[in-house]
């Protein structure tokens, strides 16, 4: 019988251009982490294997190259609204904590913390509001569905949550434990939610933290 021809996988053009796009965002984070941030196009195409012809076209200058590939490392944290402002305040303190203590973020908030590269400073700064105003969107609808005080401050109350586990990973360097962000979230739902409410929030007794590694 005549052999069977091993078939090819079809790699298709958006697959590629996905590919192509990951490659480029890794390297950039890559070398943004180990400090090279005044990398240039031939860096990034060492770094990726993308052509620098591809990379010019398609991420004409820095900005961009360092705008993409933050935004795509802070993607991660994505929670959407449920309409139950508990879980959905606990689903985000465990994204931030999961996201805070990866390698790749804590090397980026390192050289943040001493870099002089104002365009470096200014792209971090500008992608992490965005971000930080797109999880606010969470506190405002439960406000209009009228689940916590109408009266808060969204961006407040996502710093209440967010600057202790941050806090935590990057001063402390402790890695917050599950015990620990239930009763971060307990607490701020406290604050949030009318007392009628919140009294049914559990609250979940102090546990030892986890020293990060």
């Amino acid at each position: 019988m005549p052999r069977r021809r091993k078939e090819k996988a079809i790699i298709r053009p958006s697959d590629k251009t996905e590919q192509t796009r990951q490659a480029v965002d890794d390297a950039v984070l890559e070398l943004l982490g180990s400090g090279n941030i005044e990398f240039n196009i031939l860096d990034v195409a060492r770094v990726s294997g993308v052509h620098r012809a591809t990379i010019h076209r398609r991420w004409p200058d820095r900005k961009i190259l360092i705008r993409n590939a933050l935004s795509a490392h802070q993607s991660v944290i994505d929670v959407e609204y449920t309409g139950n402002f508990p879980e959905d305040i606990r689903r985000l303190a465990f994204a931030f904590r999961d996201f805070f203590i990866t390698p790749r973020e804590i090397a980026l908030i390192v050289v943040l913390a001493s870099s002089k590269n104002l365009e470096f400073v200014k792209e971090f700064v500008s992608v992490w509001l965005k971000l930080l105003e797109k999880e606010m969107d969470l506190i405002t609808r439960a406000q209009s569905a009228g689940e916590i005080t109408a009266n808060l401050d969204p961006d407040i109350v996502l710093s209440m949550l967010a600057t202790p586990i941050m806090a935590e990973v990057l001063f402390s360097r402790i890695v917050p434990t599950d015990q620990y962000l239930e009763k971060l979230v307990a607490h701020v739902v406290q604050l949030c939610v009318p007392s009628r409410t919140s009294e049914a929030f559990t609250r979940v007794p102090a546990k030892k933290r986890s020293a990060a590694k």
